[in-house]
């Protein structure tokens, strides 16, 4: 489960199957077990997460791993930019319960069986 509210900006999340465009001062709220990822659709953005995690130092490693920035495009394509960093990610997901899909960036429907309508 988790939560994510808006601060500034506008950001597009996918959750599973739903895409849900928030700006500032709203939230959306993503329902555990369902796929989901995010992007920024303004020039900038910043906003809170609520998550429930089982040690917040592991998961400050997942998140400094996915947080610095990346290709959009690059991503779309499914690539990882090395093996290593996608051993990388994927250990620190796993240690956080989290399964990864596919490279940061990468939507819900760049994989075969999601749909963004």
């Amino acid at each position: 489960h988790g939560a994510d509210h808006v601060l500034s900006g506008t950001v597009t999340f996918y959750v599973g199957g739903e895409r849900v465009h928030v700006g500032a001062g709203e939230a959306v709220v993503a329902p555990g077990g369902l796929p989901r990822t995010f992007r920024v659709t303004s020039e900038s953005a910043s906003w809170l997460v609520f998550t429930f995690v089982k040690s917040l130092s592991r998961y400050e490693d997942f998140a400094r791993a996915v947080a610095r920035g990346w290709d959009i495009d690059e991503a779309q394509t499914g690539i990882w930019r090395s093996e290593e960093e996608a051993a990388g990610v994927t250990a620190l997901a796993a240690a956080n319960g989290i399964d990864v899909l596919g490279p940061p960036g990468m939507l819900p429907c760049d994989l075969a069986q999601f749909v963004c309508a």
